[in-house]
């Protein structure tokens, strides 16, 4: 299981958000990137939450500034649009790319990534909250409900030839109250690939979780938790060795 430093940008600074909903300032982006690469951490995902909503373009120069100084692999994902964008940023030095609004908008867009691309380059975010016990897909930061059920989408998507899965409790993101067990056994029922879960953890304790489950992640993105220095990747790190838990050993 990879453990990934989830990084929200606005303006080039790392935010915070709760339920995917206010904009806390934390400081500048770059910065954190560098001091979790120090810390071991084994990916980053890069994501401007709102670039969809206010049409803004991916976050090219900021993608372009880390890469330089950060040698681990780099996810990025936020107003990707198009093949010219996957490319750009691919280019720059990212290793994949994460599309939510754009796929849901137009699913075909999803073939074509990945017949261009590779299945390998092309991650489907994934953004989900319970409804009257339905799991709903949300596009544009968790504000717009797409009426598409994830146990549609998720096998839609596998099919037509994404290469992973990031998904994101709507309901537990920035709230350090655990994971969300339910939606990650549903998502991991559904489908074959790679599983990134986001959204809750706050404690060593959720880890256990997964070993009482019997659950395989392939990533787990922090947020809050290194943000706020509530824990360290490398506290995670040895805490889930000694569950048994599969991550990388230093």
């Amino acid at each position: 299981m990879r453990l990934i430093s989830r990084l929200d940008v606005k303006n080039g600074n790392l935010i915070k958000t709760i339920n995917l909903e206010g904009l806390r300032p934390l400081g500048d982006c770059k910065k954190f990137a560098i001091k979790y690469m120090k810390q071991n951490v084994d990916e980053i995902f890069l994501s401007d939450p709102v670039a969809s909503l206010y049409m803004r373009e991916p976050l090219f120069d900021l993608l372009d500034q880390i890469t330089n100084e950060v040698f681990i692999p780099i996810t990025i994902s936020g107003g990707i649009r198009n093949l010219d964008d996957i490319k750009k940023l691919l280019l720059i030095g990212a290793d994949k790319v994460s599309i939510n609004t754009a796929a849901i908008s137009n699913p075909s867009f999803i073939n074509e990534a990945a017949s261009v691309c590779g299945s390998q380059s092309i991650a489907i975010s994934m953004q989900v909250k319970n409804i009257n016990d339905k799991w709903y897909c949300y596009t544009n930061c968790g504000r717009d409900n797409s009426k598409i059920l994830l146990v549609d989408w998720l096998p839609e998507v596998e099919q037509r030839g994404a290469g992973e899965i990031i998904i994101t409790s709507i309901s537990k993101e920035g709230t350090f109250k655990g994971l969300d067990i339910e939606l990650i056994n549903l998502a991991s029922s559904l489908t074959s690939l790679p599983i990134t879960y986001s959204g809750g953890f706050g404690k060593l304790e959720d880890l256990d979780e997964l070993i009482n489950e019997n659950i395989n992640l392939s990533g787990l993105a922090l947020g809050g938790v290194l943000h706020y220095e509530k824990l360290s990747v490398n506290q995670i790190r040895k805490h889930a060795l000694s569950k048994g838990i599969k991550v990388r050993q230093l």
